[in-house]
C-alpha cells in the first residue's frame, strides 16, 4: 500500500479587511479542524507550521502567499483517492467562525497536495521545529538522481552530518484537484517550481539566509505545534 505526505497551505482572505482574526483562524485549526481529522483512524499525526519570518499577528496580516502550512504524514493513497475519503468531509462550519453560516471557505483559503516520498536520508530525529522546503524542477531531480539533489541542497544550506532528516517528494495528486501551478516564486508557494520538492527537518531554524537552489527560493518554516502520535521528524 503507497502512502502519502498530505500538504495543506492555508491563509485568511484579505487579511488586512477580514473579520477572521488571526487568533481565531489558529483557534479553529487546532482545537477544533486538526482534532476532527485526528478522530479518523486513517490520519495519526499531523503538524502546523509559519513561515519563519512571521512573528507577529500584523506580519501574519502582512504576509504575501500562503504563510501557514498543516502536514499530514503517511496517508494511504488508496483511501485518498476513495470517494468515501473522510479528509474532505470533517466539517468545515464552526460557530467560532465569522459569517452568518460560519464556512471556513468563505474567509480562509487553501491549497492542498499529496506527495509521495521517493528517498529518505535520515540523519538525526530531533523535535523538528524548523523545515525547508525547497522546490525543484522535475529535470534536476531525473537527470542528478534523488540522493545527489539531497546531498547538494543539504552543502548549500551547510547542514551537518547529523543535522536533521532530508527527504525528496514528488507530486501525486490533490484531493480537491488543485495541483502544482505556475506562480511567482516571490509568493512563496510551496508547490512552485514543479512536481518535486527536498525538504529538510531541522531541530532548529536555519541560522542565516537560505540561499536559491537551483534558480529556486527555498520556503523555511517554524513549527508551531505538533499533534498526534509526532515525535521527531513530521517528514
Amino acid at each position: 500500500m503507497s502512502t502519502l505526505t498530505v500538504f495543506v497551505q492555508s491563509k485568511i482572505r484579505s487579511p488586512s479587511t477580514s473579520p477572521l482574526s488571526p487568533a481565531t483562524f489558529k483557534q479553529w485549526y487546532e482545537q477544533i479542524h486538526i482534532p476532527d481529522l485526528l478522530a479518523l483512524p486513517e490520519i495519526t499525526s499531523a503538524g502546523r507550521f509559519v513561515k519563519s519570518d512571521i512573528v507577529t499577528p500584523d506580519d501574519e496580516l502582512a504576509a504575501a502567499g500562503f504563510p501557514y502550512l498543516a502536514v499530514y504524514p503517511g496517508l494511504s493513497r488508496e483511501w485518498l483517492k476513495d470517494e468515501r475519503c473522510g479528509f474532505l468531509k470533517v466539517p468545515l462550519h464552526s460557530e467560532i467562525l465569522p459569517g452568518e453560516k460560519g464556512f471556513v471557505f468563505d474567509v480562509a483559503d487553501f491549497e492542498m497536495g499529496g506527495y509521495e516520498v521517493l528517498g529518505r536520508v535520515k540523519r538525526r530525529a530531533g523535535e523538528g521545529r524548523g523545515m525547508v522546503v525547497v522546490p525543484v524542477e522535475g529535470e534536476v531531480v531525473e537527470g542528478k538522481g534523488w540522493e545527489t539533489v539531497v546531498g547538494e541542497s543539504r552543502g548549500m544550506l551547510e547542514l551537518g552530518e547529523g543535522e536533521g532528516e532530508s527527504v525528496v517528494m514528488r507530486y501525486d495528486f490533490s484531493p480537491t484537484g488543485m495541483g502544482p501551478r505556475e506562480k511567482e516564486v516571490g509568493e512563496g508557494v510551496l508547490f512552485v517550481g514543479g512536481r518535486y520538492l527536498v525538504l529538510h527537518q531541522l531541530e532548529s531554524l536555519p541560522p542565516k539566509e537560505v540561499p536559491e537552489q537551483w534558480g529556486k527560493k527555498p520556503v523555511v518554516y517554524s513549527l508551531i505545534r505538533a499533534f498526534g502520535e509526532s515525535e521527531g521528524p513530521l517528514i
